[in-house]
């Protein structure tokens, strides 16, 4: 792709730093990234913390999206290893783990039970915890942990 005209991005948050590190990667010799903030600590990277946890995110709006959610998940770790190669260090390192879904009031335990249904609706594997077994799992959770999903 070596070629000398200019691309320019506008916004230098995860999205926009990572399509001009593509582009540099591919051969691009002239790319520019502008940014009003500070990228690195604003918009949805520094909110959501580069998380991906479609299983746990899915709601019942999102059934058409999942499996491409899915698929973004397996993909992650190889552009963190091609990131790597680039920037070392820098790259953090992916937490396979899951997300343990909690409930800690009536309120919550009743979504918790949503979810679950949801989820075995959707033919997920996927099991409920009491909030004794949660902690088992995660021992510094708190004593109002009512009851859990944990991570499938």
């Amino acid at each position: 792709m070596s070629d000398s005209k200019p691309h320019i991005i506008v916004g230098g948050g995860i999205m926009g730093l990572a399509i001009g590190w593509r582009l540099l990667r591919e051969g691009a010799a002239n790319v520019e990234i502008f940014e009003a903030g500070e990228a690195a600590r604003s918009g949805a990277c520094w909110v959501a913390a580069g998380m991906l946890s479609p299983r746990a995110e899915v709601g019942f709006e999102d059934v058409d999206l999942y499996e491409d959610h899915l698929r973004s998940l397996e993909l992650y770790p190889k552009f963190l290893n091609e990131l790597e190669e680039d920037a070392g260090d820098l790259v953090p390192k992916i937490d396979m783990g899951g997300t343990l879904m909690l409930s800690t009031n009536a309120d919550e335990s009743r979504e918790l039970t949503r979810q679950f249904e949801f989820r075995k609706q959707f033919g997920m594997s996927v099991e409920r915890l009491t909030g004794d077994e949660a902690r088992e799992r995660e021992p510094l959770l708190s004593g109002k942990v009512t009851g859990a999903l944990p991570p499938f």
